[in-house]
C-alpha cells in the first residue's frame, strides 16, 4: 500500500490535500459528535416507526412465518385458499416472515412494533451517515434525514417492503466505500444479496443499482476536481472543444465491479425455489403481475392532491433546489439516482421510500455546499465532526437520547384493538368462529390475510394479498364480482358461494341483500356476513333474532 504524506497538521488541511491528490473526499471519522448525530437520527427513525400496526398484508405474512417455523420448511404450494389449493407459490419473503413470527412469539404485537421501529431507526442512522460520507455537514444531514423519516412514515409497517430501504442504503454505503478507495468493500455485496433474495423479491432493484453505478463509472471516470464542470475546464483551456475536455468512457473502470457484481446475481439462485425464485421479480416487469398496477392501489401513480405525499414532495423539491443552488457540479451518479428514483416513484407510488433514500445524501451534500459559502457556513461545516467534546457533554447527550427513547417506547396492545374497527372485520370473524359457517366463502381482497390468521386451517379464503400467487385470471374474476361488472352473478353461481364477508354498505353487499338470494346473518358498522338462502347456512337465518344476529353491534 502506498502511503501519501499531506502537508499541515489540521484535519481540514489533510482532508483538502487528500481530495486534491486522490480525487475523492477523505472518509470521515466516527467521532463522539458524529455518534451523537447518528444516535439522533436513529431516535427520529425509531419514533417514526413506532406507530401502530395497520397493514392488511401483515396477517398472512405472520401466518406464513408460523407455518414455516412449525413445519420446518418453506411452502411451495398454496395452503390458504380454496380457489387455488395447491397452486405453485413462490414464498420469496420467507426469511422476513420467519423473523416476523419469531418477534411476535417473543413479544406479541408489541414485539412487531419494536421490530419495525428499530429497523427504521437503523435505516435513518444509515441515511444520515451516508450523507456525511458524501460530504454533508452533520446538521444538514440530520435535518434532511428527519424530513425523510416523516415522508416515509406513511409506508412504515411490519412488512418486508421496509427492507428495500435497508438494503438500498447498505448497497450505497458499499459503493461509497469503493469510491473512497476500499475495493474490498465490494465483496460484501454477494452476502448482502443472498440475504436480500431470501427476504424480499426486490433484489432485482439491487441488480439495477449496480448496473447504473457501473455505467456512471464508465461515463464519468474519476478523479476530477470536485465541482469542476467540463465547461469550466474548457474555459480555463482557452475555449477548447467540450468534446476534448470531457473524459472519454473508460470500460476498464468496470473491471473491479465485474466479479462481485456477477456473484451478486448468481448468489440469488440460493433460495428455496432456485431459478424460479431468482426470476420471480421479472414477472412484475414482463409477466402477468403487471396487472397489479391496475388492481392494487399501492401500484398506482401517486396523487399529489393527497396530503400524505406532501412531505415527500417537499423532500423532492429540496433535492432539486439543492442541486440548482449548489456551487458544485453534481456527479453523474447523483443525477442518475435522482432521475431513477423520481421515475420509479411517479410510475408506482409504493417506491416513495426509495426516492426518499436517494434524496437524502444528495440534498444534504449540496445544501451543505451552499451553506459553506454563506453567512451560515458553520451549519454546513463538515469539519465540525472532528471537534472533541468534553466527556460530560457526551454523556449528557447520550443520556438525554436514551431517556427520549424510553419515553417514546411504544405501548400499543394488539392491532385488533388499536386499529380503527372500520378497517378489520374483528367482530365478524369472531361470529364465524362461534357459529361454524360452512361452504365456499367469498371475502374482500384486503381482509383475506386477517381471515387467514384467525380462521385457517378450519377455513380457507377466496383471495388475499398474495396477488402474484392468485394470478391475473382470479384477480379479474374478483374484480368483476366486487365491482358488479357483467357476469358477476354467474361467477357466484359457478363458484357455489355459500357465504360472503364484505364491507358494510359496500355496493356488492347492498345489491345481494336487496335481491334476496343472500341475506345478512351478521352486520355491524364494519362488516356484513351474507349467507345464501336455502343453502347449508340457512339455519342461521331461521334462528330466533339475537343481539349477535341481523343487528348492528356497538364498536368495542
Amino acid at each position: 500500500m502506498i502511503r501519501r504524506s499531506f502537508p499541515g497538521r489540521s484535519r481540514s488541511g489533510m482532508r483538502n490535500a487528500y481530495h486534491h491528490a486522490v480525487g475523492r473526499p477523505m472518509p470521515p471519522r466516527l467521532t463522539a459528535v458524529t455518534w451523537l448525530i447518528l444516535a439522533g437520527a436513529f431516535y427520529i427513525g425509531f419514533a417514526s416507526g413506532s406507530g401502530r400496526l395497520w397493514d392488511y398484508d401483515l396477517w398472512w405474512h405472520l401466518k406464513t412465518g408460523q407455518v414455516i417455523v412449525q413445519q420446518g420448511a418453506v411452502p411451495k404450494a398454496d395452503p390458504f385458499s380454496w380457489t387455488r389449493p395447491g397452486a405453485p407459490w413462490i414464498a420469496h419473503e420467507w426469511g422476513w416472515e420467519v423473523v416476523l413470527y419469531l418477534a411476535y412469539s417473543a413479544g406479541g404485537w408489541l414485539g412487531l412494533i419494536y421490530l419495525k421501529a428499530v429497523l427504521f431507526g437503523i435505516c435513518a442512522a444509515l441515511a444520515a451517515w451516508l450523507a456525511v460520507r458524501w460530504g454533508a455537514g452533520l446538521l444538514p444531514a440530520l435535518a434532511v434525514t428527519a424530513l425523510m423519516s416523516v415522508a416515509v412514515s406513511i409506508w412504515l409497517n411490519a412488512r418486508p417492503q421496509m427492507l428495500i430501504v435497508l438494503y438500498v442504503l447498505l448497497v450505497l454505503h458499499l459503493l461509497t466505500s469503493y469510491q473512497q478507495g476500499r475495493r474490498r468493500a465490494l465483496w460484501w455485496l454477494p452476502p448482502l444479496f443472498l440475504l436480500w433474495a431470501n427476504t424480499h423479491g426486490s433484489f432485482l432493484l439491487g441488480w439495477a443499482l449496480l448496473a447504473l453505478f457501473g455505467v456512471c463509472e464508465v461515463l464519468q471516470p474519476s478523479p476530477r476536481g470536485a465541482g469542476v464542470s467540463p465547461a469550466c475546464e474548457a474555459a480555463a483551456n482557452g475555449g477548447a472543444d467540450l468534446r476534448e475536455t470531457w473524459p472519454r468512457p473508460q470500460p476498464r473502470a468496470l473491471l473491479p465491479l465485474l466479479v462481485p457484481g456477477l456473484l451478486s446475481v448468481l448468489i440469488c439462485l440460493a433460495n428455496p425455489n432456485f431459478l424460479p425464485g431468482a426470476l420471480y421479480p421479472f414477472s412484475y416487469v414482463l409477466g402477468e403481475n403487471r396487472l397489479h398496477a391496475q388492481v392494487i392501489t399501492e401500484y398506482a401513480s401517486p396523487d399529489f392532491h393527497d396530503p400524505i405525499f406532501l412531505t415527500l414532495g417537499a423532500l423532492m423539491l429540496l433535492a432539486f433546489l439543492s442541486l440548482i443552488l449548489s456551487p458544485t457540479t453534481p456527479s453523474l451518479w447523483e443525477l442518475a439516482l435522482l432521475f431513477a428514483g423520481t421515475i420509479l416513484f411517479l410510475r408506482w407510488g409504493r417506491n416513495g421510500p426509495l426516492l426518499a433514500v436517494f434524496c437524502v445524501p444528495l440534498a444534504a451534500r449540496h445544501l451543505s455546499e451552499r451553506l459553506r459559502r454563506s453567512r451560515l457556513a458553520w451549519l454546513g461545516d463538515a469539519t465540525v465532526a472532528e471537534h472533541r467534546l468534553p466527556r460530560a457533554v457526551t454523556l449528557a447527550g447520550a443520556t438525554l437520547l436514551a431517556l427520549a427513547l424510553v419515553m417514546m417506547a411504544p405501548k400499543d396492545p394488539a392491532p385488533d384493538k388499536t386499529i380503527a374497527d372500520n378497517l378489520l372485520p374483528v367482530q365478524a370473524t369472531q361470529f364465524v368462529r362461534e357459529h361454524r359457517l360452512q361452504g365456499n366463502l367469498l371475502n374482500t381482497y384486503e381482509w383475506g390475510g386477517y381471515l387467514i390468521w384467525h380462521l385457517w386451517p378450519e377455513y380457507r379464503v377466496y383471495i388475499d394479498g398474495r396477488a402474484d400467487m392468485y394470478g391475473a385470471d382470479l384477480l379479474k374474476e374478483f374484480e368483476k364480482v366486487y365491482k358488479l361488472k357483467p357476469e358477476w352473478r354467474e361467477i357466484l353461481a359457478h363458484r357455489q358461494i355459500e357465504w360472503l364477508v364484505l364491507r358494510a354498505k359496500s355496493p356488492l353487499a347492498v345489491v345481494l341483500a336487496g335481491e334476496g338470494e343472500y341475506a345478512p346473518a351478521y352486520e355491524d358498522n364494519t362488516a356484513v356476513i351474507l349467507v345464501r338462502r336455502g343453502g347449508v347456512n340457512q339455519w342461521l337465518l331461521e334462528k330466533a333474532p339475537a343481539p349477535a344476529l341481523n343487528s348492528r353491534t356497538r364498536r368495542p
